[in-house]
């Protein structure tokens, strides 16, 4: 059921609305002005293909906005503000201090930072900004998509049991489509 809706969901954005018709906006009525939603994709609900073919898709986008090949935003709305590559590489790189303790004297405690750039495997989810539009002569519902936004889960430290624990999730950057 999951995959079916989420390949109907991918269907419907490709094609631009549900049953890939066209309606005139003019026949059309404004359904949803401004509709934001988030779409997680794993594999175990999509074929491995689906999957694979979902990943190439982000580490593209990703890829050309980290090169400055494609204009992203901090946001979908009117207030947004472009972003470059390097924010996007700095705001998404993640530092962690580990410690541990030395195995060659168990009484002192060796500190290491660690640096993970930003990795396209972690991005889970998709989030979509649009508008939808129900013609009522046909009964169908045009979606057009005014931004997307590849999403990774955001962590938190829970000190209690000393792990990363999911927090929501974060828009790495929106790709508006003006």
């Amino acid at each position: 059921m999951k995959k079916q809706l989420f390949v109907m969901i991918i269907i419907a954005a490709i094609c631009g609305g549900i049953g890939c018709t066209k309606t005139k906006k003019a026949e059309s009525k404004k359904l949803i002005k401004e509709l934001v939603y988030t779409v997680e994709y794993k594999a175990s609900i999509l074929s491995e293909s689906d999957t694979a073919e979902i990943k190439l898709f982000i580490k593209k986008i990703i890829d050309d906005a980290i090169n400055d090949k494609i204009k992203v935003y901090s946001d979908y709305g009117a207030n947004r503000t472009l972003l470059t590559g390097k924010q996007i590489k700095d705001e998404n790189t993640r530092r962690d201090t580990i410690t541990s303790k030395d195995p060659d004297d168990p009484s002192k405690v060796i500190k290491r930072i660690s640096v993970e750039g930003l990795n396209p495997n972690d991005v889970t989810k998709i989030a979509y900004f649009e508008e939808w539009y129900y013609d009522e002569k046909t009964y169908t519902i045009e979606k057009k998509i005014k931004a997307i936004a590849p999403t990774i889960d955001a962590f938190v430290f829970d000190p209690t049991t000393q792990e990363k624990v999911v927090k929501g999730s974060k828009a790495l950057f929106w790709v508006v489509y003006e």
